[in-house]
């Protein structure tokens, strides 16, 4: 079996190019967690409001669905 080695670039295009590609790394990571919370306080923000407004027309128009 074969061992792996890992082979980093040297000199300081490849550190330069390492902590590029870290920033770009973590720049996404933080941008897909305050995507996916804006999403999931938006989804709550709609259900919220669409109970409440069934909840206030149920209170207004109380036979409404009667026929």
């Amino acid at each position: 079996m074969r061992s792996f080695h890992l082979y980093l670039p040297r000199g300081p295009l490849g550190v330069l190019g390492l902590i590029l590609a870290g920033g770009v790394a973590l720049f996404l990571v933080f941008w897909l967690i305050a995507t996916l919370w804006v999403l999931a306080v938006g989804a709550g923000l709609v259900g919220a409001l669409a109970y409440g407004w069934r909840r206030l027309e149920a209170r207004l128009r109380p036979r409404r669905w009667d026929d």
